[in-house]
């Protein structure tokens, strides 16, 4: 029978799941509407796609800011509201958008979602799992890439049938099953750290540095300091890692994006382009199952 301890560490795995899910599936799905868009904001295939890369971006540049905001708001309300505003910008997309300002506020919307909804989730992991935190995240991340297959052509079912507006109004309620990755996580995560001015996410729950320390004079600095400060001082590499990620993110957001119109401009239909282009994760789940037996 399993035990208190094991249904939540299966919860919260749970609910990385279903936030990588979303994730995935909304960055392939963006290319479903990017000439629809270009038409009703009137600018450009290269400015709409900038926006909606912009969206992934702002999903890594809104995490940090998350671990002070940690401190006085509980994880589950933080992944919560972040599953929200992702919904929220994509409806505010389908109603508002007129130009390529209210688009890209729409898209930073949803980009701050996906910021909020991502830390807490890592750290609960982390805490949870320990040593285990790559075996989980790229298990995690394997099924989570199915949402890359599956969600493209059913926003293009959507568009087919209702039109950009109804198909984005539909996209957003669906996202909006993001809210459920907080109810799954406790609401106590991170009360254990609220108090804790030397708590660094970047430590595994025995308390040792995943990264090498720094010398002692960096410690103190980074421990009068806190939060994310501490991180950086503690841990320098910390910000060439993140700028290759926020890096690795535009370029991989471009590649989905305009994989489909390459496939139209080959002379595909665009269902048919859709459902090609939903091949080139397979790529991605070979590296996760490659990941999963190297750890």
């Amino acid at each position: 029978m399993a035990t208190s301890s094991q249904i939540e560490k299966f919860k919260i795995s749970a609910a990385m799941t279903i936030r990588l899910f979303f994730y995935l599936g909304s960055m392939k799905s963006l290319s479903v509407i990017l000439n629809d868009t270009v038409s009703q904001t009137r600018g450009s295939i290269p400015l709409v796609a900038l926006s909606f890369s912009i969206l992934q971006g702002v999903a890594y540049v809104a995490a940090p800011p998350v671990i002070r905001l940690m401190k006085v708001v509980s994880s589950r309300t933080i992944v919560v509201v972040g599953g929200f505003l992702v919904g929220a910008g994509f409806i505010c997309e389908a109603f508002l958008v007129s130009n390529l300002w209210t688009l890209y506020i729409s898209t930073i919307i949803s980009g701050v979602g996906f910021g909020l909804n991502n830390i807490p989730l890592y750290i609960a992991i982390s805490d949870s799992f320990g040593d285990s935190f790559g075996t989980v995240m790229s298990v995690t991340g394997f099924f989570a890439n199915i949402g890359i297959a599956v969600v493209p052509p059913l926003l293009e079912y959507w568009r087919e049938k209702y039109g950009l507006v109804g198909a984005l109004t539909l996209f957003g309620a669906f996202m909006w099953n993001q809210i459920l990755s907080g109810v799954l996580i406790q609401s106590k995560a991170n009360t254990e750290h609220s108090n804790d001015d030397n708590y660094n996410p970047i430590r595994d729950e025995e308390g040792d540095d995943i990264l090498p320390s720094q010398p002692e004079e960096s410690a103190t600095a980074a421990k009068n300091s806190g939060g994310i400060y501490q991180a950086i001082v503690s841990h320098p590499t910390m910000l060439c890692l993140y700028a290759a990620q926020f890096f690795h993110m535009c370029v991989f957001t471009s590649w989905s994006i305009f994989l489909l119109p390459y496939g139209v401009e080959k002379g595909y239909e665009q269902g048919d382009a859709v459902l090609l282009s939903t091949f080139g994760g397979s790529g991605i789940l070979l590296g996760r199952a490659v990941i999963m037996f190297v750890f």
